[in-house]
């Protein structure tokens, strides 16, 4: 079927009512298909192969596939129910992370595989948070939706001295990087909303977190001697860096 940015396809299988579509329903234009009948028989749906197809995931294991390796598609997780205790993992990584395999999406015993057709993606947080993003040499978009207790896991992606993960946080554009924007190399990764507060670095190393006005936690990796944290946009009359524990756990193990 013909789809276009003015004219998405939106297949809902999140178990509810969603933008004025029913569960087990898909909409493109006035063209209504609807599943509601055996609607948990079916576990795989292939997007528009012109791309521009929304998900709507829900708390049944899905396949959610891009055939047609067209743009514009995107894979929302806002009706899944998470929680501190059952967090919800997107691994786009290209090799598994946590305990979850790539391109697979696991929140509780809910699993939902992602063939992604290797072209960029639009992914929606859980509207509840305790969301994690974990992306890969692809550039993505990811959108937060609820609470302020989102991630993205940038701990695969490849860096070195001469292609670092740049991470601007900091309400304005810094060097080639966009406000809520992360690059490395010719990958680009977009982030919208307040949502986002915990951000990790590469396993590489190379990583410049360019911190803001916003209250955020960046993590680093052991072993990757080569992180930066850039102060230098931050808002306010003072500023404490506090790195004086740090400083003597090391003394106290030498």
């Amino acid at each position: 079927m013909a789809t276009s940015s003015s004219a998405p396809l939106t297949v809902n299988v999140s178990g509810s009512s969603a933008g004025g579509i029913a569960n087990d329903t898909a909409v493109v234009g006035a063209v209504i298909y609807t599943f509601t009948s055996g609607g948990a028989e079916f576990t795989t749906f292939d997007g528009a192969s012109s791309g521009y197809t929304d998900f709507l995931a829900g708390s049944s294991s899905e396949t959610f596939a891009n055939p047609g390796g067209a743009a514009g598609d995107a894979i929302d997780f806002s009706g899944v129910a998470t929680s501190s205790s059952t967090p919800l993992t997107v691994n786009l990584s290209g090799a598994a992370a946590d305990g979850v395999p790539s391109d697979t999406a696991v929140v509780g015993s809910v699993t939902d595989h992602l063939a992604t057709g290797g072209v960029a993606l639009t992914f929606v947080a859980a509207q509840t948070g305790y969301t994690t993003f974990v992306p890969g040499s692809t550039s993505e978009s990811f959108q937060g939706s609820g609470t302020d207790t989102d991630t993205l896991d940038f701990g695969a992606v490849a860096t070195s001295a001469g292609t670092p993960l740049v991470v601007d946080r900091s309400g304005t554009q810094y060097a080639s990087t966009a406000n809520n924007t992360a690059t490395a190399g010719a990958a680009i990764y977009t982030f919208s909303g307040a949502v986002f507060t915990t951000f990790s670095a590469s396993a590489d190393g190379y990583t410049r977190f360019v911190a803001g006005a916003t209250t955020d936690t960046f993590d680093a990796p052991a072993g990757a001697a080569t992180d930066t944290l850039d102060f230098s946009s931050a808002s306010g009359t003072a500023l404490t860096i506090n790195v004086y524990a740090q400083r003597m756990r090391s003394a106290t193990k030498a």
